[in-house]
């Protein structure tokens, strides 16, 4: 065991090629930790202090870079909000909607909405509608 450099650099490779497969940045903080060591061991730093130095850098890259590159490389959810979970869902047009004589409402879920068409074409009341887009305080909507 004259020099450790090659093992540690190995294992710091295997780890990355694991991390890859995988999610969660924590064999890849073992990885990056395995590569610090590495180097340690390359210098001609005795083994009792290159497991301080993996133990060390895995603690410290775990604990402040793991949520970092969390933060930064984890996919974003995109979040519906109250009015945007309307779209696709049905509604019934409870007064006519007519896009030229500016009226029209439809009732969803107990809410009473001002209503538009995505064409120019006149809804009657009682109609089921389908919520294609939320414009603003405005419902468009199409027939179904």
């Amino acid at each position: 065991m004259d020099n450790l450099g090659h093992w540690w650099s190995l294992l710091a490779v295997l780890l990355i090629i694991i991390e890859i497969l995988t999610a969660g940045f924590v064999l890849g903080s073992f990885g990056v930790a395995a590569f610090v060591t590495a180097i340690v061991a390359y210098i001609g730093f005795p083994i009792e202090f290159q497991f301080i130095v993996f133990i060390a850098a895995s603690l410290l890259i775990f604990f402040k870079l793991r949520p970092l590159a969390q933060k930064y490389l984890a996919p974003k959810k995109k979040v519906e909000t109250n009015v945007n979970r309307l779209i696709g869902k049905k509604a019934v047009v409870i007064e006519t909607i007519d896009n030229f004589r500016q009226t029209g409402r439809v009732k969803i879920d107990g809410d009473d909405w001002r209503a538009r068409t995505e064409s120019q074409e006149i809804i009657p009341v009682g109609r089921e509608v389908v919520i294609k887009v939320v414009d603003s305080a405005t419902l468009i909507v199409s027939s179904t």
